[in-house]
């Protein structure tokens, strides 16, 4: 990544944190990455909300298979449990 430094950039490797805050920055910036991000937050229990935050998290999940095959087969396995409970559609 590029960094001014002293006035002139230069090519700098990131560390563990530095990556982090760059990965949020990108967020900030993109409403459908915030999205995504709340959401699978939401439904790992990593992030607290309402009954109804995390059913609508899970119900995100449920409309976007783009996103929810690319994570864990626990979350599929977990929105097809709460589609027969009727829980989200």
């Amino acid at each position: 990544m590029l960094k001014t430094i002293g006035g002139q950039e230069e090519m700098v490797e990131l560390g563990g944190a530095e990556r982090l805050v760059d990965f949020a920055d990108a967020l900030v910036d993109d409403p459908a990455h915030i999205t995504k991000y709340r959401a699978i937050g939401l439904a790992e229990g990593l992030q607290q909300g309402s009954e109804a935050e995390v059913l609508w998290a899970w119900q995100w999940l449920s409309d976007h298979p783009e996103v929810t095959n690319r994570l864990q087969e626990w979350f599929s396995r977990r929105i097809a449990e709460l589609k027969e409970m009727g829980r989200i559609k």
